[in-house]
């Protein structure tokens, strides 16, 4: 029989999908919130899983939810939203209470989750940037960027637009590989089979050691 510490949370992970009901710019390609949402929690099997916007309670995707969610010490962090520039600032696209959209700068979102109690051992990033824009691509990669350098132990980023059935793939595979040693690099290098095209390709942010032990 193994010895629990009480101080390690047990696993959790949060999902937010941000998929705003209106825009106050032009509004991008909308998001397949069923489809991420059961694509998520597929692939973590029976990790229980907190997901935004919440069917019950009515919460949105907002950045005051997630900072609520975080209370309950997800040691995963899945997010999927719409990553663009406003006024020059990397923004990833959350909700308003109403379901409207609202950007939130790159370091706010880090500030969010790098200062939490117990902040996420990996976060994921589903960033949908425009087709064909290459600020909107570094859009995606800053918002990355900006959660590793908060402190965040692991961030991985994965492209948004891939297709779903590789998607599906490289989740399943990805997080399998994950649960058996821990090691998230080991289980990204193992994954990448999954996806052939090299511009649908994760991207893996460490900011300090790729070893997570994830317990159940």
């Amino acid at each position: 029989m193994c010895d629990v510490d009480p101080s390690v949370p047990p696993m959790r992970a949060l999902l937010a999908v941000a998929d705003p009901t209106s825009w106050p710019i032009t509004q991008p390609e909308p998001i397949d919130l069923p489809g991420e949402v059961e694509r998520v929690r597929t692939a973590l099997g029976d990790i229980p899983t907190t997901v935004l916007p919440a069917p019950c309670s009515g919460a949105r995707a907002t950045l005051v939810s997630i900072g609520a969610a975080l209370r309950d010490a997800p040691r995963i962090c899945y997010l999927v939203g719409h990553a663009l520039f406003v006024q020059e600032t990397a923004c990833l696209w959350l909700e308003q209470p109403d379901g409207s959209g609202a950007p939130v700068a790159a370091t706010s979102l880090a500030v969010q989750l790098a200062h939490a109690d117990y902040r996420p051992l990996l976060v994921v990033l589903a960033a949908y940037a425009e087709v064909g824009s290459p600020d909107d691509t570094e859009a995606r990669a800053e918002v990355g960027m900006a959660l590793a350098y908060a402190g965040l132990p692991a961030v991985l980023i994965v492209p948004g637009r891939s297709p779903a059935v590789t998607m599906d793939r490289f989740l399943a595979i990805f997080f399998r590989a994950l649960y058996r040693d821990g090691r998230i690099d080991r289980a990204l290098a193992v994954a990448r089979d999954a996806v052939p095209n090299p511009g649908d390709q994760p991207t893996l942010f460490v900011h300090t050691t790729a070893e997570v032990t994830l317990s159940r």
